[in-house]
Protein backbone atom coordinates (compact mmCIF):
# COMPACT_ATOMS: atom_id res chain seq x y z
CA UNK A 1 0.00 0.00 0.00
CA UNK A 2 2.89 2.50 0.43
CA UNK A 3 3.80 2.28 -3.07
CA UNK A 4 0.45 2.30 -4.08
CA UNK A 5 -1.17 5.09 -2.49
CA UNK A 6 1.34 7.88 -3.94
CA UNK A 7 0.97 6.50 -7.12
CA UNK A 8 -2.76 7.14 -7.29
CA UNK A 9 -2.25 10.36 -5.50
CA UNK A 10 0.47 11.78 -8.30
CA UNK A 11 -1.83 10.61 -10.99
CA UNK A 12 -4.69 12.22 -9.67
CA UNK A 13 -3.64 15.36 -9.45
CA UNK A 14 -0.56 15.99 -12.27
CA UNK A 15 -2.64 12.94 -13.96
CA UNK A 16 0.19 11.59 -16.92
CA UNK A 17 3.13 13.27 -15.61
CA UNK A 18 2.37 12.57 -11.76
CA UNK A 19 1.65 8.20 -13.01
CA UNK A 20 5.25 8.65 -15.14
CA UNK A 21 7.47 10.41 -12.30
CA UNK A 22 5.91 8.23 -9.26
CA UNK A 23 5.95 5.05 -10.82
CA UNK A 24 9.90 5.28 -11.02
CA UNK A 25 10.30 6.52 -7.61
CA UNK A 26 7.67 4.05 -6.60
CA UNK A 27 10.66 0.92 -7.82
CA UNK A 28 13.24 3.11 -6.59
CA UNK A 29 11.74 3.21 -3.13
CA UNK A 30 11.47 -0.52 -3.21
CA UNK A 31 14.99 -1.34 -4.32
CA UNK A 32 16.27 0.59 -1.93
CA UNK A 33 14.51 -1.23 1.43
CA UNK A 34 16.23 -4.33 -0.06
CA UNK A 35 19.17 -2.74 0.46
CA UNK A 36 18.21 -1.62 3.40
CA UNK A 37 17.18 -4.59 5.15
CA UNK A 38 18.78 -7.44 6.41
CA UNK A 39 20.68 -9.88 3.71
CA UNK A 40 18.94 -12.81 5.53
CA UNK A 41 15.63 -11.25 6.51
CA UNK A 42 14.23 -12.67 3.54
CA UNK A 43 14.44 -14.09 0.25
CA UNK A 44 15.42 -12.34 -2.48
CA UNK A 45 14.15 -14.14 -5.11
CA UNK A 46 10.51 -13.83 -3.84
CA UNK A 47 11.02 -10.40 -3.17
CA UNK A 48 12.00 -9.38 -6.89
CA UNK A 49 8.87 -11.06 -8.05
CA UNK A 50 6.65 -9.44 -5.47
CA UNK A 51 8.07 -5.93 -6.35
CA UNK A 52 7.10 -6.61 -10.18
CA UNK A 53 3.93 -7.92 -9.27
CA UNK A 54 3.88 -4.30 -7.66
CA UNK A 55 4.96 -2.52 -10.32
CA UNK A 56 2.50 -4.00 -12.54
CA UNK A 57 -0.45 -2.96 -10.06
CA UNK A 58 0.93 0.25 -9.79
CA UNK A 59 0.70 0.69 -13.10
CA UNK A 60 -2.53 -0.41 -13.92
CA UNK A 61 -4.04 1.51 -10.91
CA UNK A 62 -2.41 4.95 -12.04
CA UNK A 63 -3.35 4.12 -15.97
CA UNK A 64 -7.37 3.55 -14.08
CA UNK A 65 -6.73 6.81 -11.92
CA UNK A 66 -5.39 8.78 -14.88
CA UNK A 67 -8.20 7.76 -17.29
CA UNK A 68 -11.10 8.45 -14.21
CA UNK A 69 -9.45 12.01 -14.01
CA UNK A 70 -9.38 12.46 -18.00
CA UNK A 71 -13.35 11.71 -18.16
CA UNK A 72 -13.76 14.04 -15.41
CA UNK A 73 -12.24 16.76 -16.71
CA UNK A 74 -13.84 16.29 -19.80
CA UNK A 75 -16.98 16.31 -18.12
CA UNK A 76 -16.37 19.28 -16.25
CA UNK A 77 -15.50 20.80 -19.99
CA UNK A 78 -18.80 19.38 -21.48
CA UNK A 79 -20.66 21.55 -18.24
CA UNK A 80 -18.60 23.99 -18.27
CA UNK A 81 -19.50 24.82 -22.03
CA UNK A 82 -23.24 23.89 -21.23
CA UNK A 83 -23.24 26.36 -18.27
CA UNK A 84 -22.07 28.91 -20.49
CA UNK A 85 -24.54 28.36 -23.60
CA UNK A 86 -26.91 28.68 -20.75
CA UNK A 87 -25.77 31.99 -19.55
CA UNK A 88 -25.65 32.85 -23.21
CA UNK A 89 -29.40 32.04 -24.02
CA UNK A 90 -30.73 33.58 -20.86
CA UNK A 91 -28.87 36.87 -22.33
CA UNK A 92 -30.88 36.09 -25.57
CA UNK A 93 -34.39 35.57 -23.75
CA UNK A 94 -33.24 38.75 -21.43
CA UNK A 95 -33.02 40.23 -24.55
CA UNK A 96 -35.69 39.67 -26.51
CA UNK A 97 -38.07 40.40 -23.63
CA UNK A 98 -36.76 43.61 -23.35
CA UNK A 99 -36.87 44.20 -27.28
CA UNK A 100 -41.03 42.36 -27.14
CA UNK A 101 -41.53 45.46 -24.44
CA UNK A 102 -40.30 48.03 -26.47
CA UNK A 103 -42.34 47.05 -29.23
CA UNK A 104 -45.62 46.55 -27.05
CA UNK A 105 -44.63 50.24 -25.55
CA UNK A 106 -44.21 51.47 -28.86
CA UNK A 107 -47.56 50.63 -30.28
CA UNK A 108 -49.45 51.57 -26.73
CA UNK A 109 -47.68 55.43 -27.70
CA UNK A 110 -48.61 55.10 -31.35
CA UNK A 111 -52.26 54.11 -30.11
CA UNK A 112 -52.45 56.56 -28.13
CA UNK A 113 -49.85 59.89 -28.15
CA UNK A 114 -48.93 59.52 -31.73
CA UNK A 115 -52.50 59.92 -32.91
CA UNK A 116 -53.68 62.36 -30.04
CA UNK A 117 -50.60 64.71 -31.34
CA UNK A 118 -51.66 64.26 -35.38
CA UNK A 119 -55.18 64.75 -34.77
CA UNK A 120 -54.10 68.05 -32.64
CA UNK A 121 -52.03 69.44 -35.16
CA UNK A 122 -54.58 69.07 -38.02
CA UNK A 123 -57.08 70.99 -35.21
CA UNK A 124 -54.29 73.86 -34.87
CA UNK A 125 -53.96 74.10 -38.50
CA UNK A 126 -57.62 74.38 -38.95
CA UNK A 127 -57.34 77.20 -36.35
CA UNK A 128 -54.74 78.72 -38.13
CA UNK A 129 -56.74 79.36 -41.23
CA UNK A 130 -60.24 80.17 -39.39
CA UNK A 131 -58.70 82.25 -36.59
CA UNK A 132 -59.04 85.38 -38.62
CA UNK A 133 -62.73 84.16 -40.94
CA UNK A 134 -64.63 82.62 -37.98
CA UNK A 135 -63.31 83.07 -34.30
CA UNK A 136 -66.20 80.82 -32.65
CA UNK A 137 -65.32 77.94 -35.10
CA UNK A 138 -61.45 78.79 -34.39
CA UNK A 139 -61.90 78.93 -30.88
CA UNK A 140 -63.60 75.38 -31.14
CA UNK A 141 -61.04 73.54 -33.18
CA UNK A 142 -58.87 75.14 -30.43
CA UNK A 143 -61.00 73.31 -27.47
CA UNK A 144 -61.12 69.80 -29.50
CA UNK A 145 -56.96 69.92 -29.71
CA UNK A 146 -56.65 70.38 -25.78
CA UNK A 147 -58.74 67.75 -25.41
CA UNK A 148 -57.40 65.77 -27.49
CA UNK A 149 -53.82 66.37 -26.28
CA UNK A 150 -55.47 65.50 -22.89
CA UNK A 151 -56.54 62.10 -24.02
CA UNK A 152 -53.03 61.65 -25.46
CA UNK A 153 -50.90 62.41 -22.47
CA UNK A 154 -54.15 60.27 -20.16
CA UNK A 155 -53.69 57.59 -22.26
CA UNK A 156 -49.35 57.49 -22.20
CA UNK A 157 -49.52 58.12 -18.53
CA UNK A 158 -51.43 54.53 -18.24
CA UNK A 159 -49.10 52.89 -20.69
CA UNK A 160 -46.52 53.75 -18.72
CA UNK A 161 -47.90 53.00 -15.69
CA UNK A 162 -48.37 49.04 -16.36
CA UNK A 163 -44.59 49.16 -17.16
CA UNK A 164 -44.47 49.50 -13.25
CA UNK A 165 -47.86 47.75 -12.29
CA UNK A 166 -47.70 45.07 -9.06
CA UNK A 167 -51.04 44.91 -8.74
CA UNK A 168 -50.06 41.45 -10.50
CA UNK A 169 -47.69 40.32 -7.88
CA UNK A 170 -49.98 41.71 -5.15
CA UNK A 171 -52.99 40.25 -5.74
CA UNK A 172 -52.59 37.27 -8.72
CA UNK A 173 -53.97 37.88 -11.58
CA UNK A 174 -57.78 37.35 -11.45
CA UNK A 175 -57.62 40.30 -8.89
CA UNK A 176 -55.64 42.54 -10.91
CA UNK A 177 -57.49 41.81 -14.09
CA UNK A 178 -60.84 42.78 -11.67
CA UNK A 179 -59.47 46.05 -10.43
CA UNK A 180 -58.35 46.70 -13.90
CA UNK A 181 -61.34 46.23 -14.51
CA UNK A 182 -63.02 48.42 -11.87
CA UNK A 183 -60.72 50.97 -12.58
CA UNK A 184 -62.10 51.70 -15.66
CA UNK A 185 -65.76 51.85 -14.74
CA UNK A 186 -64.57 54.65 -12.10
CA UNK A 187 -63.51 56.58 -14.61
CA UNK A 188 -65.73 56.62 -17.31
CA UNK A 189 -69.78 55.69 -17.99
CA UNK A 190 -69.30 52.19 -18.41
CA UNK A 191 -71.34 49.67 -15.86
CA UNK A 192 -68.43 47.04 -15.37
CA UNK A 193 -69.81 43.29 -14.34
CA UNK A 194 -66.79 40.70 -13.39
CA UNK A 195 -67.59 37.04 -12.92
CA UNK A 196 -65.00 35.01 -11.61
CA UNK A 197 -65.46 31.70 -11.68
CA UNK A 198 -61.56 30.36 -11.02
CA UNK A 199 -58.67 29.86 -9.14
CA UNK A 200 -56.16 30.52 -11.56
CA UNK A 201 -52.51 28.52 -11.75
CA UNK A 202 -50.25 30.07 -14.69
CA UNK A 203 -46.60 30.06 -14.82
CA UNK A 204 -45.29 33.74 -14.12
CA UNK A 205 -45.12 34.28 -18.08
CA UNK A 206 -47.77 33.79 -18.76
CA UNK A 207 -50.16 35.11 -16.44
CA UNK A 208 -48.14 38.53 -17.28
CA UNK A 209 -49.23 38.22 -21.12
CA UNK A 210 -52.59 37.22 -20.24
CA UNK A 211 -52.68 40.24 -17.72
CA UNK A 212 -51.50 42.52 -20.67
CA UNK A 213 -53.68 40.71 -23.34
CA UNK A 214 -56.89 41.18 -21.00
CA UNK A 215 -55.90 44.94 -19.71
CA UNK A 216 -55.82 46.04 -23.63
CA UNK A 217 -59.13 44.63 -24.63
CA UNK A 218 -60.61 46.22 -21.57
CA UNK A 219 -59.01 49.54 -22.63
CA UNK A 220 -60.47 49.26 -26.23
CA UNK A 221 -63.38 49.00 -24.76
CA UNK A 222 -63.56 51.91 -22.78
CA UNK A 223 -61.07 54.20 -25.20
CA UNK A 224 -63.37 52.98 -29.05
CA UNK A 225 -66.35 50.70 -28.26
CA UNK A 226 -68.81 53.92 -26.89
CA UNK A 227 -70.22 50.71 -24.40
CA UNK A 228 -72.36 51.17 -21.40
CA UNK A 229 -71.84 47.87 -19.90
CA UNK A 230 -68.32 45.78 -19.87
CA UNK A 231 -68.06 42.16 -19.00
CA UNK A 232 -64.89 40.37 -17.67
CA UNK A 233 -65.68 36.96 -17.17
CA UNK A 234 -62.78 34.10 -16.02
CA UNK A 235 -63.90 30.57 -16.16
CA UNK A 236 -61.85 27.64 -15.39
CA UNK A 237 -62.32 24.64 -18.05
CA UNK A 238 -60.95 20.49 -18.33
CA UNK A 239 -58.20 21.71 -20.25
CA UNK A 240 -57.16 25.26 -19.41
CA UNK A 241 -58.88 28.66 -18.47
CA UNK A 242 -61.08 30.67 -20.90
CA UNK A 243 -60.66 34.59 -20.35
CA UNK A 244 -63.59 37.18 -21.90
CA UNK A 245 -63.68 41.02 -22.29
CA UNK A 246 -67.79 41.47 -23.70
CA UNK A 247 -69.20 45.40 -24.39
CA UNK A 248 -72.42 46.17 -25.68
CA UNK A 249 -70.60 48.89 -28.00
CA UNK A 250 -71.16 49.92 -31.31
CA UNK A 251 -69.28 46.72 -32.65
CA UNK A 252 -67.09 46.71 -35.81
CA UNK A 253 -66.74 44.44 -38.82
CA UNK A 254 -63.75 41.88 -38.14
CA UNK A 255 -61.45 41.74 -40.69
CA UNK A 256 -58.48 40.06 -39.98
CA UNK A 257 -56.56 41.81 -42.68
CA UNK A 258 -57.20 45.58 -41.18
CA UNK A 259 -56.01 43.61 -37.66
CA UNK A 260 -52.55 43.93 -38.96
CA UNK A 261 -52.26 47.05 -39.50
CA UNK A 262 -53.73 48.15 -35.81
CA UNK A 263 -51.33 47.93 -33.25
CA UNK A 264 -53.19 46.91 -30.27
CA UNK A 265 -54.56 44.05 -31.64
CA UNK A 266 -51.11 43.32 -33.19
CA UNK A 267 -49.35 43.30 -29.94
CA UNK A 268 -52.64 41.11 -28.32
CA UNK A 269 -51.96 38.27 -31.13
CA UNK A 270 -48.32 38.53 -30.63
CA UNK A 271 -48.82 38.13 -26.72
CA UNK A 272 -51.33 35.24 -26.98
CA UNK A 273 -48.56 33.49 -29.31
CA UNK A 274 -46.35 33.22 -27.56
CA UNK A 275 -47.90 31.72 -24.65
CA UNK A 276 -49.68 28.76 -26.52
CA UNK A 277 -53.04 31.06 -26.06
CA UNK A 278 -55.99 31.06 -28.73
CA UNK A 279 -57.32 34.84 -29.22
CA UNK A 280 -60.60 35.65 -30.32
CA UNK A 281 -62.22 38.38 -31.65
CA UNK A 282 -65.77 38.39 -32.43
CA UNK A 283 -68.22 41.67 -33.07
CA UNK A 284 -71.18 42.29 -34.62
CA UNK A 285 -71.54 46.14 -36.30
CA UNK A 286 -74.23 48.35 -33.29
CA UNK A 287 -74.52 44.99 -30.88
CA UNK A 288 -71.06 45.19 -28.95
CA UNK A 289 -67.94 42.75 -29.12
CA UNK A 290 -66.26 40.10 -27.21
CA UNK A 291 -62.63 39.11 -27.26
CA UNK A 292 -61.95 35.39 -25.68
CA UNK A 293 -58.50 33.90 -24.89
CA UNK A 294 -58.18 30.37 -24.28
CA UNK A 295 -54.84 29.10 -22.28
CA UNK A 296 -54.19 25.46 -21.75
CA UNK A 297 -53.49 24.85 -17.93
Amino acid sequence: MFIIVPVIVATWQYRQAGMMISLPIAALGFILIAFIMPADAFNWYFYAVRGFVLLGICLVVGLVTWMLVEMMKAEQDKLSIANQKLAEQALIMEELAASRERNRLARELHDTLAHSISGATIQLQAVQTLINVDAKAAISELEDARAHLKDGLAESRRAIATLRDSSLEEHGLAKALEQEANKIGARSQIQVETKLEADIALTDTAEQAVFRIMSAAMNNVERHANASKMVLHIQKRPNGYRFKVQDDGQGFVVNPQQHQGRYGLVGMRERAQLIGANLEIESVVGKGSEVILTIPA
